[in-house]
């Protein structure tokens, strides 16, 4: 029981016994998939919920990513990711407004039905090619906890991700939150001599 417990197969819950733990999803870094074309690979069917979609003000960050005005009015959404029913993380995202000029903002409905990326794709012709991503851990607030249904402390992976398109420029800013008891990144490197 310690060694599986060691391995984060089990958890131990006074006055509960030994308790199996959901096995991690593993995502490889040096890829770049959208979470519902990830979720499908691994066998797992994705889903949404969306918590918010509308227009919201940029923070610093959001505005210097996306060459945009702090403080200016872009679409944003939030939603909750899950990997058959169960919750796994949320996504923040933030779409550069050169592809909401000429056509309708995606509604909370379209998020729920499929990937913002293949929304993008099929709305604009905006095809994501490459993202920089920066990556860090962090504990959840109470509200966070309760989306993902873990404890309030608990911890998370943030990524924090800047997408292009094939013209080089961006198209979204996202913040990633992924329950570190559900997954992992998995980095892959040559011997450096």
């Amino acid at each position: 029981m310690d060694k599986l417990e060691q391995e984060g197969l089990i958890v131990r819950k006074s006055g509960k016994g030994s308790i199996v733990v959901r096995p991690r999803i593993d995502q490889p870094a040096n890829e770049m998939l959208g979470f519902s074309d990830d979720m499908k690979r691994r066998g797992l069917k994705p889903s949404y919920s969306t918590l918010f979609a509308g227009r919201a003000r940029a923070p610093i960050e959001v505005a210097e990513a996306l060459g945009v005005k702090v403080h200016s009015s872009i679409y944003q959404s939030r939603r909750l990711l899950k990997a058959n029913d169960a919750p796994i993380g949320i996504a923040v995202s933030w779409l550069s407004p050169t592809f909401l000029q000429g056509g309708g903002l995606p509604s909370a409905t379209a998020l729920n039905e499929g990937s913002l990326y293949e929304w993008l794709q099929r709305e604009f012709g905006a095809k994501v090619v490459r993202a920089s991503e920066y990556i860090e851990a962090a504990v959840v607030d109470s509200e966070m906890a309760a989306e993902l249904h873990v404890r309030k402390g608990a911890a998370v992976l943030i990524i924090r991700r800047q997408s292009f398109g094939e013209d080089n420029l961006p198209i979204e800013y996202a913040i990633l939150y992924y329950r570190a008891d559900r997954y992992r990144l998995q980095l892959e490197s040559g011997v450096v001599i």
